[in-house]
C-alpha cells in the first residue's frame, strides 16, 4: 500500500511507521531530539522567536493520513519526525556499525 503525503505548515510528510515492540520508552526517548532549524514548537516552547510555526499535536494529526503512524518522513529535508505533545521532535533511526549490529544509542 502506497503512504500518502500530507501538508501540514507548508511543510509535506508521509508516513513511516509504527514504533515496534523492541522500540519501548527509553530506547525511543534516546532517539528524539529537537529540530531547531524545523522549529516547530508549542507556543515558544524555547524562548521568544525560536518558533518558526505554531504546533500542536493534534492539528498534526488531524492532518495526517494516516493517523496511526508514528514516525513520519519531511519531504523537503528528509529528516524523520515523531510528534510529541509541545513540539515535532527528530527522530534518529539505530545506526548499523562495522560488525553489522545495530547501535542502540
Amino acid at each position: 500500500m502506497e503512504k500518502q503525503a500530507f501538508e501540514y505548515m507548508s511543510y509535506h510528510f508521509i508516513p513511516v511507521r509504527q514504533f515496534n515492540k523492541k522500540e519501548d520508552f527509553f530506547t525511543v526517548t534516546r532517539r528524539l531530539k529537537s529540530d531547531l532549524e524545523l522549529g516547530f514548537f508549542d507556543d515558544d516552547y524555547y524562548g521568544k522567536g525560536s518558533r518558526k510555526a505554531a504546533y500542536a499535536y493534534q492539528d498534526f494529526y488531524v492532518a495526517a493520513t494516516d493517523k496511526e503512524c508514528d514516525i513520519f518522513q519531511c519531504l523537503e529535508n528528509g529528516k524523520l519526525y515523531v510528534p510529541c505533545t509541545h513540539e515535532l521532535q527528530q527522530y534518529q533511526e539505530a545506526r548499523i556499525n562495522k560488525r553489522g549490529d545495530r547501535d542502540e544509542r
